[in-house]
Parts: structure tokens; sequence; C-alpha cells
């Protein structure tokens, strides 16, 4: 006890002094700390971080600065890359990947940005002709695409151009004068590496008054009533559309409730009366619409591929139940224009044929002139893919076209249907001896002659003494159900 009463007093003194000390020191590393924060919140993000004195000179913290220098830098560059991902998504939220022009978005958010100058919208449709159908293929469209991107870009330095999707495009300027410059631009052929493509511009134009979206439309209306020109939007045109648009709202619910039926018009020998074949002819069940009201809407609004095969079942179920499968007539169903890019047909109308166990040798299909001449190519394809399902095909609308009657050999379609309105303007008298030696021509080739649209007993009598094989109108029947057409060949073999 003694030696703790002795020295008790000196030990609480050391204690206290060492006690003191200690924060002395815990002070002075808490300021150096506190020094070190306050120095790198007085860096920006664009400093390289190289720590000078009096920081650096402390060796305690050199390991530290030079962690936290890296650590930065780091974060700078993830940050920076973000920044540009952020960017590139961006853009290609707002960018036509196919031409590297705005898409529709990023063209109305550009005039939204550009009110005060963009006064008039554009909706063009850049057709191409039949050099670009001739050798249509996937990548000759996106070089097409290219080509009329960077024409487009010529116009004006100060217009705004968009694709929409395929061929048409928006555009938007300070007034309407554009109009020549597109037609100039346009009514020359333009050219890559391989192709020269001739184009077919139409178009509509509205003012921007207050809603951009509202000038697009009117513009897409003005569009629809244009042939070959470019117009300004008129309030008149809203009657039109909302009557195409009443149409569509019919045929779209027509084919939700299998409200379409067929008519058949009788096709017959010309020498003998003998019915041969019928066309089908589409109808709506209410009779509401004419097939001319109807059918372009459908076209127009990519129905096509649902009503074709709707047809050929109709067709197929009319054949079953009126128990003709075995017997000689031949139907024949028009082949749409709209059609000519429907890959998957061919094999739906061979499943359709086989699930109603159809003999293919039963249908026909009549197709357009027109298309032999705008895609001959794939019009050729088509015709052997119809042929090796056991299918006939005939030319039809002939003389509408321009068509060499040469080039009729080099397609295998076994007839060829005369035009009505080639009827209507060469058989008569006055120019009997020009249908005459067509006619004969056509016959030395080796196809089947069908004469359409015989109105009058006039036509008739001028074709008695033709070539033509086979004949179809009102004047020999008019078109009527299945039913009926059963019971006019069981009155004719009787």
């Amino acid at each position: 006890m003694s030696w703790l009463e002795d020295y008790g007093l000196w030990i609480v003194i050391a204690l206290v002094i060492l006690n003191g000390f200690a924060v002395f020191l815990m002070i002075r590393k808490l300021k150096k700390e506190k020094a070190v924060v306050q120095s790198l919140e007085s860096l920006s993000l664009q400093d390289t971080f190289t720590f000078e004195a009096p920081l650096k000179k402390d060796k305690t913290y050199v390991t530290l600065y030079q962690s936290l220098d890296d650590q930065i830098k780091q974060l700078m560059k993830e940050k920076d890359e973000a920044l540009d991902i952020e960017e590139d998504i961006r853009t290609y939220a707002l960018t036509d990947q196919a031409s590297n022009l705005l898409n529709p978005l990023g063209f109305k958010q550009a005039i939204n940005e550009n009110l005060h100058t963009m006064k008039v919208v554009y909706f063009l449709r850049i057709e191409p002709s039949k050099e670009y159908l001739m050798h249509y293929d996937v990548n000759l469209t996106q070089r097409l695409i290219k080509l009329i991107a960077k024409s487009l870009r010529t116009i004006e330095d100060d217009v705004l151009v968009a694709r929409v999707e395929r061929f048409d495009f928006y555009l938007a300027y300070k007034d309407e004068s554009l109009v020549d410059k597109i037609n100039h631009l346009f009514n020359q052929a333009i050219k890559d590496e391989s192709y020269t493509f001739s184009l077919n511009v139409r178009g509509g134009m509205s003012y921007i008054e207050s809603d951009v979206e509202q000038a697009l439309i009117q513009a897409k209306i003005t569009l629809m009533h244009s042939e070959n020109t470019i117009q300004m939007f008129k309030p008149s045109m809203h009657h039109t559309v909302k009557q195409k648009q009443t149409i569509l709202n019919h045929v779209e619910k027509a084919l939700d409730k299998d409200g379409f039926y067929l008519v058949y018009q009788p096709q017959f020998l010309k020498e003998n009366q003998a019915l041969i074949g019928v066309e089908a002819l589409l109808r709506l069940d209410d009779d509401t619409y004419l097939p001319n009201d109807f059918i372009p809407v459908i076209e127009q609004a990519g129905l096509m591929a649902n009503v074709s095969r709707m047809v050929v079942r109709k067709v197929c179920e009319d054949l079953l139940k009126h128990r003709l499968d075995d017997d000689h007539l031949r139907v024949y169903i028009n082949y749409s224009d709209y059609q000519l890019d429907d890959a998957t047909f061919m094999d739906d109308l061979k499943g359709i044929l086989e699930e109603k166990v159809i003999n293919p040798k039963r249908l026909g299909f009549e197709i357009k002139e027109q298309l032999f001449i705008d895609a001959p190519h794939k019009t050729k394809q088509v015709v052997q893919a119809f042929k090796d399902l056991g299918i006939d095909v005939r030319i039809v609308e002939f003389g509408s076209g321009y068509t060499g009657l040469y080039d009729l050999s080099h397609y295998l379609v076994s007839g060829v249907k005369l035009d009505k309105r080639f009827i209507e303007d060469v058989l008569t008298k006055d120019k009997l001896k020009v249908f005459k030696a067509l006619t004969d021509y056509i016959d030395l080739l080796g196809f089947e002659i069908i004469a359409e649209g015989i109105e009058h007993e006039a036509q008739a009598k001028l074709l008695e003494n033709s070539i033509v094989k086979i004949v179809q109108g009102y004047h020999y029947y008019k078109p009527e159900k299945m039913r009926d057409i059963v019971h006019l060949m069981q009155k004719k073999n009787n």
C-alpha cells in the first residue's frame, strides 16, 4: 500500500498527460482528413486528380489519393459511356434505320421545335415504276430507299425530311414552294451503281395551324385524291375519306361475321353454248356496297390476304356442297395485284385444297395483263407455282395494257381474256379487221381466246365468224349463286 500511496498521484498525472496527448493526435488526424475532404470537394470532375503539395507530401494519404483518383476516373469514364449510350438510344428512337432520315416520331418532335418556321407539311408517295418491279428483292428496295432519301435531302437546306414506311415520306417547309422542286427532282431517273429507276410522285400538303398531327392527317387524306400530282388539302376531301372509312368498317365486320358470299358468271363455248366454266365474284351479304366500291378499299387496307383465302374456301365449299368436284366445270378466281408479295398464299392454297379434298384442276386463276407488264419476273414465278399445283391460269383484261403479243408465249397460261373496254372499242364494224388480225395471232400462239363483257346482241353477232372460243357476259347469263348455276347445267344437259 505504501508504494501506491507514494507514487499513485504521479501515476494519475501521467495517465492524464498520456490521455491528453492521445486526444491531441486524434484532433490532428481529424483536421488532416477534413483538409483532404475540402481539397477533394474543391476539385471539378474534369480534373486529372494529380494531387500536389501540401496534400501529396503527406505519405500517409498518398495511397488514399491514388485510389480515389483511379476510382473517380473510372466513374467519369462510365459516366461518359452512359451519356454516349443515352444519346445513341435517343437517336435510334427518332431515326429511320433504312434511310437515316427522321422517323415519324422524330419528325413530329422536330416540327414542334421549329413551329415558328415550319408552316406546311407534305406527305409524298414516291412509287418506283416497272424497272424496280422487274428486279424486285429486299436489297434492291433498301438501296432504292437510300437513293430517294439522298435526293430528298438536296431539295433545300432547311427542309425537314422523314420516312414513314416503304416509299412514303414526310416533308416540312416554310411554304408550298417545294412542289415544283420535288417534281423536277423525280422527273429525272435516279441511279445507283447497277440500276436506273424511274419514279412516280404523288402527294398531299396541309398548312400547320396549331395541331401537327391534324396537319399530317389532312396531308394523307389529300394523297388519296392525288394522281401523279401534289395537291393542297381541301375540307371537302373529308367526305370521300369518311365514306371509305365507312366501307372499311363494313368490310371488317363482314370478314369477322362471315358476311360475304359468292356469285358465279358462266362461261360458254361460243359454238354450242356449252357451259364449261364460271368466274367467282365476291359480294357483301346485305349488298350495301358494290364490288367497285369495296374491292379497292380491301386492297388499300391490306386485307386482300384474308379475303383471297376466304374466297378460295368458299369456292371449295360450293363445289363440295353441289357435288361438282368430279365435274368438268372449272371455277376461275381473280388474282389481285396486291397478292404478289403474299409469300404464303401458295402454301395456304395447297392446304385448303387438301383439307377440302378438292381436285386442283377444278380451279383456275385469272391474272391481269398489267401485272405481266409491271412485274414480269415475279408474275412468271406465280404462274409457275399455280401450274405446279395443277391449277389453270389465264391472262385477263388483255388489251388494257401494252404487253407484246410475242411475250405471251413465255408464260404458261392457257388462255387470254379480252378486256371489256377493248371489246367495246375494237369489236365494231369499223374495226373488225383489226379485231380479227389480233385474235388470229393470239390463236396462232396457241392460246384460247375468251371474250368478256358481251352485253349486246350486236356484239355477239360480230363474234360469230371470229376465232374466239369462249364467251362471257350479261348477253349470255348474269352472275348467280352456285345453286342456280347447277340448275342451268342440268337444264343444258337435258
